[in-house]
């Protein structure tokens, strides 16, 4: 009889209703056997406790349509935990195993997560079990946990909500209604029964075409947040030290290809008048905790052993190599890895082999990182802010780059004033005067090493009446190269410090906020106060 494996799964069991033209692969010690039924591949679970052998509700269906042999009667089976479940009826399919064809009764089990090939199918093909395989199908496993938790909102069943609609005119509507038309025949949404409904927002994109957008905040403030780390975007960068060949892979609407836990998705329901209540099949976008689901996804696809040659931040993948053939050796498993777990990439988005890269608003290459001339000529040409909510959109663009400048914060400092609780507006020499500077500075931001971390560092430290700043190089072949600036202001309390103390202030500092470049490894600090 099945084993307990057999019955209903009790964790959260993720399906895409898109259609895919064999299984998703994801860690499972069971042992496994691949089939083929009505050209599908399938993998089934060779079970040597079961006496005869059984096919899901959904294979049974799907072969139905196709002509194959169907006898419907009543019966039961006991499971191998003592319970017992119905079986509707018997199919006859022809089953390719390999080269072989072979044509075989099966009886169905509605509630299987997997096919089971029992030992009366055994005997047929002298199957033999091998030793516990790697592979096993995401769309029939019981829990999708080795993925990574693929069920990102989780909240009390006590707690829903509903939040009215938002009435649309024609044109918007009709945005509306296309969208949903195309996310529901891509089964990226199915009709939904839920007692949760989130706001739809369109969002108009830079090339004039509309974006649909659900508002999840509400959702969000209920719902656990994923506390998976996501890299650090400076960490990230200093990776690329030394690279001749970088390709960045994209991944096509990545957090769809996530399935959703059949649980998870009432959460995600969204209204549209005139056509009813819908829910996500797979990750949306919104959800705060999408971002590190989908990261813990691709970390555990191409796993640590391809690092620090690959690295992926969120939906990017990065490659980088020495040589032209160690990169093509990298991209061939990066590829494989991709293949096995069924993600799929965009090309028009994917940069491959070049030796000068932009990524993340950063300009890449052999020398170094710059920042990206597109982004700062936006800051170039800003134009005077006239409310606090423009300083602070400057301030956000401008310390994007904060550490390619030296003493930002002391530079900021006037801008930042304007943006403190209660604070008094005034647009005076000052605040121009620091608008100003930040954006010359910007544009003539130097070229910044990345770290090697064979090479000693040296951390150079200053203090003033506003400030604190930091710089650390490292000595090259071509002279000394800085690899990163750090400054803040000073607070209220450490504006009456001494200027013995603002400079011990200033290397207690520096060599804390670049700790993660120094920690575990010998470096020269320099300071220019003489006492």
């Amino acid at each position: 009889m099945p084993s307990a494996a057999g019955k209903r799964g009790t964790g959260r069991s993720h399906h895409s209703r898109r259609r895919r033209s064999e299984p998703r692969i994801i860690y499972n010690p069971r042992p496994h056997i691949r089939i083929n039924i009505t050209g599908r591949r399938y993998l089934a679970l060779l079970d040597s406790g079961s006496e005869v052998s059984f096919v899901n509700g959904q294979v049974a269906e799907r072969v139905r349509r196709h002509g194959h042999p169907y006898w419907a009667h009543a019966g039961t089976i006991q499971l191998a935990d003592g319970t017992t479940a119905d079986i509707p009826g018997t199919v006859r399919l022809t089953v390719r195993l390999g080269c072989r064809m072979i044509e075989h009764d099966f009886s169905i089990l509605t509630a299987l997560e997997s096919d089971f090939f029992g030992v009366d199918l055994w005997a047929r093909t002298n199957i033999s079990v091998p030793p516990p395989p790697r592979l096993a199908p995401a769309d029939q496993a019981p829990t999708c946990g080795k993925i990574g938790g693929l069920s990102p909102p989780t909240a009390s069943e006590r707690q829903r909500l509903e939040q009215r609609y938002r009435p649309r005119n024609p044109a918007m509507q009709a945005v509306l209604d296309r969208e949903v038309a195309e996310m529901e025949a891509a089964g990226v949404i199915e009709p939904s029964k839920s007692a949760w409904s989130s706001p739809v927002v369109i969002v108009k994109k830079k090339d004039g075409k509309h974006r649909f957008c659900i508002d999840f905040r509400k959702v969000n403030d209920v719902t656990e947040r994923d506390a998976y780390p996501l890299p650090q975007i400076t960490a990230t960068l200093d990776k690329l030290r030394g690279a001749r060949y970088l390709t960045t892979l994209d991944l096509k609407n990545g957090y769809w290809q996530v399935p959703l836990a059949p649980e998870s998705r009432p959460i995600t329901a969204f209204t549209i008048p005139g056509r009813g209540l819908y829910q996500f099949t797979v990750m949306p976008f919104g959800l705060h905790s999408a971002p590190a689901t989908f990261q813990r996804l691709l970390d555990q696809v191409l796993g640590p052993e391809l690092e620090p040659n690959v690295f992926v931040y969120l939906d990017d993948i990065i490659v980088i190599s020495e040589t032209f053939d160690r990169h093509l050796h990298l991209l061939t498993e990066v590829f494989r890895r991709l293949r096995e777990a069924r993600l799929r990439l965009n090309p028009d988005k994917c940069r491959f082999c070049v030796e000068r890269l932009k990524y993340l608003g950063h300009v890449i290459d052999r020398e170094g990182i710059r920042t990206d001339p597109e982004k700062v000529s936006a800051v170039a040409d800003w134009p005077e802010p006239r409310t606090v909510k423009q300083v602070r959109q400057f301030l956000g663009m401008a310390s994007w780059y904060r550490r390619f400048v030296a003493n930002f914060s002391t530079i900021a400092a006037p801008l930042t004033r304007l943006t403190k609780k209660n604070a008094r507006w005034t647009w005076g020499t000052d605040e121009e005067g620091a608008f100003q500077e930040l954006k010359r500075t910007l544009i003539s931001a130097p070229v910044l090493a990345c770290p090697d971390f064979t090479r000693r560092f040296v951390l150079q430290t200053d203090a003033s009446n506003s400030g604190l700043g930091a710089v650390l190089t490292q000595n090259f072949e071509d002279g000394e190269r800085v690899i990163a600036y750090a400054s803040r202001t000073l607070n209220g309390a450490e504006r009456n410090y001494s200027a013995t103390e603002l400079e011990c202030l200033a290397v207690v500092w520096g060599i804390r906020r670049m700790k993660g470049y120094l920690e575990g490894y010998p470096f020269t600090v320099l300071t220019d106060h003489q006492s």
